[in-house]
Protein backbone atom coordinates (compact mmCIF):
# COMPACT_ATOMS: atom_id res chain seq x y z
CA UNK A 1 0.00 0.00 0.00
CA UNK A 2 0.88 4.05 -0.46
CA UNK A 3 -0.60 6.71 1.93
CA UNK A 4 -3.07 3.81 3.18
CA UNK A 5 -4.19 3.18 -0.48
CA UNK A 6 -3.75 0.09 -2.07
CA UNK A 7 -1.48 0.38 -5.49
CA UNK A 8 -0.07 -1.46 -8.02
CA UNK A 9 3.99 -2.22 -7.71
CA UNK A 10 5.86 -2.07 -10.72
CA UNK A 11 6.86 -5.14 -12.36
CA UNK A 12 11.04 -3.91 -11.87
CA UNK A 13 10.27 -2.59 -8.46
CA UNK A 14 8.59 -5.89 -7.38
CA UNK A 15 11.75 -7.83 -8.56
CA UNK A 16 14.47 -5.63 -7.85
CA UNK A 17 13.20 -6.05 -3.91
CA UNK A 18 12.22 -9.96 -4.49
CA UNK A 19 13.94 -12.47 -2.49
CA UNK A 20 13.05 -15.90 -1.37
CA UNK A 21 14.28 -15.28 2.94
CA UNK A 22 11.08 -13.08 2.50
CA UNK A 23 8.44 -15.65 1.19
CA UNK A 24 5.88 -15.86 3.51
CA UNK A 25 5.37 -20.21 4.20
CA UNK A 26 1.65 -19.58 4.98
CA UNK A 27 -0.36 -20.61 2.13
CA UNK A 28 -1.25 -17.90 -0.31
CA UNK A 29 -5.04 -16.81 -0.64
CA UNK A 30 -6.31 -15.75 -4.05
CA UNK A 31 -8.34 -12.80 -4.19
CA UNK A 32 -10.70 -12.68 -6.87
CA UNK A 33 -11.74 -9.14 -5.94
CA UNK A 34 -8.42 -7.57 -5.62
CA UNK A 35 -8.14 -9.19 -9.36
CA UNK A 36 -10.61 -7.65 -10.65
CA UNK A 37 -9.80 -4.48 -9.02
CA UNK A 38 -6.29 -4.81 -10.75
CA UNK A 39 -7.52 -5.28 -14.02
CA UNK A 40 -9.63 -2.00 -14.22
CA UNK A 41 -6.55 -0.18 -12.71
CA UNK A 42 -5.27 -1.71 -16.48
CA UNK A 43 -8.07 -0.75 -18.41
CA UNK A 44 -8.06 2.60 -16.75
CA UNK A 45 -4.70 3.23 -18.18
CA UNK A 46 -4.84 2.16 -21.30
CA UNK A 47 -4.61 4.75 -24.09
CA UNK A 48 -7.61 5.12 -25.90
CA UNK A 49 -7.03 3.60 -29.10
CA UNK A 50 -5.30 0.55 -27.46
CA UNK A 51 -9.21 0.17 -25.32
CA UNK A 52 -10.98 0.69 -28.73
CA UNK A 53 -8.73 -2.20 -30.27
CA UNK A 54 -9.67 -4.63 -27.47
CA UNK A 55 -13.28 -3.51 -27.06
CA UNK A 56 -14.03 -4.25 -30.63
CA UNK A 57 -13.62 -7.91 -30.70
CA UNK A 58 -16.14 -8.23 -27.67
CA UNK A 59 -18.54 -6.22 -29.09
CA UNK A 60 -18.73 -8.17 -32.11
CA UNK A 61 -18.73 -11.55 -30.58
CA UNK A 62 -21.46 -9.78 -28.14
CA UNK A 63 -23.50 -9.81 -31.46
CA UNK A 64 -23.41 -5.00 -31.53
CA UNK A 65 -20.95 -5.37 -34.37
CA UNK A 66 -20.89 -6.74 -37.73
CA UNK A 67 -17.31 -8.55 -38.71
CA UNK A 68 -15.97 -5.40 -39.25
CA UNK A 69 -16.07 -2.12 -37.33
CA UNK A 70 -17.39 0.78 -39.63
CA UNK A 71 -20.90 1.19 -38.44
CA UNK A 72 -19.20 4.37 -36.56
CA UNK A 73 -16.27 6.46 -37.00
CA UNK A 74 -13.17 5.63 -35.60
CA UNK A 75 -13.58 9.04 -33.16
CA UNK A 76 -16.86 8.07 -31.81
CA UNK A 77 -15.28 4.70 -30.30
CA UNK A 78 -12.33 7.28 -29.19
CA UNK A 79 -14.94 9.17 -27.25
CA UNK A 80 -16.67 6.14 -25.77
CA UNK A 81 -13.08 4.76 -24.35
CA UNK A 82 -13.07 7.23 -21.87
CA UNK A 83 -16.59 6.55 -20.61
CA UNK A 84 -15.85 2.86 -20.59
CA UNK A 85 -12.65 2.91 -18.67
CA UNK A 86 -13.60 4.52 -15.75
CA UNK A 87 -16.33 1.92 -15.35
CA UNK A 88 -15.18 -2.06 -16.70
CA UNK A 89 -13.00 -3.82 -13.99
CA UNK A 90 -13.09 -6.63 -16.86
CA UNK A 91 -13.34 -6.30 -20.64
CA UNK A 92 -16.83 -8.70 -20.09
CA UNK A 93 -18.46 -5.65 -18.60
CA UNK A 94 -18.50 -3.78 -21.71
CA UNK A 95 -21.15 -5.05 -23.32
CA UNK A 96 -23.99 -4.72 -21.31
CA UNK A 97 -22.72 -1.40 -20.40
CA UNK A 98 -22.76 -0.01 -24.00
CA UNK A 99 -25.39 -2.29 -25.52
CA UNK A 100 -27.92 0.61 -26.03
CA UNK A 101 -25.93 3.18 -27.90
CA UNK A 102 -25.45 0.19 -31.08
CA UNK A 103 -29.41 -0.68 -31.46
CA UNK A 104 -31.94 1.04 -33.19
CA UNK A 105 -34.52 0.75 -30.53
CA UNK A 106 -34.16 0.22 -27.15
CA UNK A 107 -35.97 -2.50 -24.48
CA UNK A 108 -36.88 -0.69 -21.20
CA UNK A 109 -36.33 -2.60 -18.08
CA UNK A 110 -39.87 -3.24 -16.65
CA UNK A 111 -38.33 -2.28 -12.77
CA UNK A 112 -36.77 1.10 -14.18
CA UNK A 113 -39.65 2.14 -16.45
CA UNK A 114 -42.32 1.15 -13.50
CA UNK A 115 -39.98 3.53 -10.82
CA UNK A 116 -39.59 6.24 -13.56
CA UNK A 117 -41.75 6.32 -16.48
CA UNK A 118 -44.72 7.36 -14.05
CA UNK A 119 -47.79 9.49 -15.76
CA UNK A 120 -45.44 12.82 -14.24
CA UNK A 121 -42.69 12.00 -16.57
CA UNK A 122 -45.48 12.42 -20.12
CA UNK A 123 -44.45 16.51 -19.26
CA UNK A 124 -41.01 15.67 -18.93
CA UNK A 125 -40.49 13.29 -22.14
CA UNK A 126 -42.88 16.24 -24.39
CA UNK A 127 -40.16 18.85 -23.26
CA UNK A 128 -37.50 17.04 -23.64
CA UNK A 129 -38.13 16.05 -27.11
CA UNK A 130 -39.59 19.52 -28.15
CA UNK A 131 -36.02 20.92 -26.71
CA UNK A 132 -33.41 18.64 -27.80
CA UNK A 133 -35.22 18.78 -31.44
CA UNK A 134 -34.35 21.98 -31.63
CA UNK A 135 -31.06 22.21 -30.85
CA UNK A 136 -29.11 23.54 -33.83
CA UNK A 137 -25.54 21.65 -32.85
CA UNK A 138 -25.84 18.53 -30.74
CA UNK A 139 -22.34 18.75 -28.87
CA UNK A 140 -21.88 17.93 -25.18
CA UNK A 141 -22.19 21.92 -24.17
CA UNK A 142 -25.79 22.23 -25.94
CA UNK A 143 -26.83 19.22 -24.62
CA UNK A 144 -26.21 19.47 -20.78
CA UNK A 145 -27.49 23.04 -21.26
CA UNK A 146 -31.06 22.25 -22.67
CA UNK A 147 -31.40 19.42 -20.51
CA UNK A 148 -30.44 21.60 -17.48
CA UNK A 149 -32.81 24.44 -17.81
CA UNK A 150 -35.73 22.00 -18.34
CA UNK A 151 -35.97 21.16 -14.72
CA UNK A 152 -37.31 25.11 -13.45
CA UNK A 153 -39.35 25.21 -16.53
CA UNK A 154 -41.04 22.24 -15.43
CA UNK A 155 -41.17 22.36 -11.90
CA UNK A 156 -39.31 19.17 -10.77
CA UNK A 157 -35.96 18.55 -9.88
CA UNK A 158 -33.08 17.79 -11.56
CA UNK A 159 -32.68 14.04 -10.55
CA UNK A 160 -36.61 13.32 -11.57
CA UNK A 161 -35.81 15.12 -15.22
CA UNK A 162 -32.66 13.19 -15.59
CA UNK A 163 -33.76 10.00 -14.59
CA UNK A 164 -36.84 9.91 -17.16
CA UNK A 165 -34.30 10.87 -20.08
CA UNK A 166 -31.50 8.01 -18.71
CA UNK A 167 -34.66 5.46 -18.78
CA UNK A 168 -36.00 6.90 -21.98
CA UNK A 169 -32.52 6.52 -24.21
CA UNK A 170 -30.92 3.71 -22.66
CA UNK A 171 -34.02 1.37 -21.04
CA UNK A 172 -32.17 1.37 -17.71
CA UNK A 173 -31.79 3.59 -14.39
CA UNK A 174 -27.82 3.08 -14.50
CA UNK A 175 -25.96 3.72 -17.53
CA UNK A 176 -22.81 5.38 -18.61
CA UNK A 177 -23.39 9.33 -18.22
CA UNK A 178 -26.33 10.72 -19.49
CA UNK A 179 -25.04 14.05 -21.53
CA UNK A 180 -22.20 11.86 -23.08
CA UNK A 181 -24.55 9.22 -23.75
CA UNK A 182 -26.52 11.47 -26.06
CA UNK A 183 -24.06 13.02 -27.79
CA UNK A 184 -22.81 9.06 -28.90
CA UNK A 185 -26.13 8.16 -29.79
CA UNK A 186 -27.30 11.37 -32.17
CA UNK A 187 -30.22 13.10 -32.18
CA UNK A 188 -32.33 10.79 -34.04
CA UNK A 189 -32.51 7.84 -32.11
CA UNK A 190 -32.27 10.41 -29.11
CA UNK A 191 -35.75 11.79 -30.29
CA UNK A 192 -36.88 8.36 -31.04
CA UNK A 193 -36.19 6.65 -28.32
CA UNK A 194 -37.99 9.80 -26.06
CA UNK A 195 -40.76 10.19 -27.82
CA UNK A 196 -41.45 6.00 -28.12
CA UNK A 197 -40.95 5.83 -24.16
CA UNK A 198 -44.30 7.55 -23.38
CA UNK A 199 -45.66 4.85 -25.49
CA UNK A 200 -44.60 2.66 -22.90
CA UNK A 201 -46.78 4.37 -20.41
CA UNK A 202 -49.73 3.04 -22.40
CA UNK A 203 -48.94 -0.73 -23.19
CA UNK A 204 -45.46 -1.10 -21.26
CA UNK A 205 -46.74 -0.80 -18.14
CA UNK A 206 -49.36 -3.15 -18.22
CA UNK A 207 -47.10 -5.91 -19.99
CA UNK A 208 -44.67 -5.07 -17.52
Amino acid sequence: SLDGETTIIPRRALASHFSLERVSKSPAVFDFDKLEWMNGVYIREMAPHRLVDCMLPWLRSAGLLPDDDSVYPRDWYLALAPLVAERAKLLTDIAPMVGFLFTQEVEIDPAAGRKVLNEAARSVLAAAADALAGLATWTLDALEHTLRSLPENLGVKPKVVFQVVRVAIAGSTVSLPLFESLELLGKDRTLARLRSAASWLDGGRARG
